[in-house]
């Protein structure tokens, strides 16, 4: 199994809108991300989500890139514990990503980095974090930051030209 975990796209703020859809900046931001997804040749089998309309709609947008499922995950909503979703990721055998928010990621990373300081990596919007699992633990692959997909799709576009 092969997870990733990232916080929703930039949503709207409250005042905009109380259930802050994603602006049209965090619906860019995560068909950036299905893009880098594609580039390198890595497909989701399924996507969850809390539910929260802006982790939805971020899922929404992979999701039709790649014609998986999408489900919602109750235990990953903002200041869940990551206990149960780390122990559904131990039992996941498909590649699967986690749509989700901070401060709940943040407490993610930590644990699974096996430290209880949160803040090691600074978690941004639509910043994959890959998790890598052998049954018992998992295991921190790799951080992407949002810039360094962006430059990693022009390099990409460059080559191609």
């Amino acid at each position: 199994m092969e997870a990733i975990v990232i916080q929703h796209g930039e949503a709207v703020d409250a005042s905009v809108n109380p259930e802050r859809p994603l602006s049209k900046k965090g619906q860019e931001q995560f068909v950036r991300l299905a893009q880098f997804l594609k580039i390198i040749n890595w497909k989701p089998e399924i996507i969850i989500h809390s539910g929260i309309l802006r982790a939805f709609e971020s899922a929404a947008i992979v999701a039709a890139t790649f014609n998986c499922e999408v489900a919602v995950n109750k235990s990953i909503n903002p200041k869940d514990n990551p206990d149960a979703i780390i122990q559904y990721l131990l039992l996941e055998k498909r590649n699967i990503i986690v749509v989700t928010h901070k401060p709940f990621i943040d407490v993610l990373v930590a644990r699974v980095l096996s430290t209880n300081q949160t803040g090691l990596i600074t978690v941004t919007n639509a910043s994959p974090i890959f998790l890598s699992s052998d049954g018992d633990m998992l295991y921190c692959k790799a951080y992407i930051p949002e810039m360094m997909i962006d430059a990693i799709i022009r390099s990409f576009s460059n080559r191609q030209s």
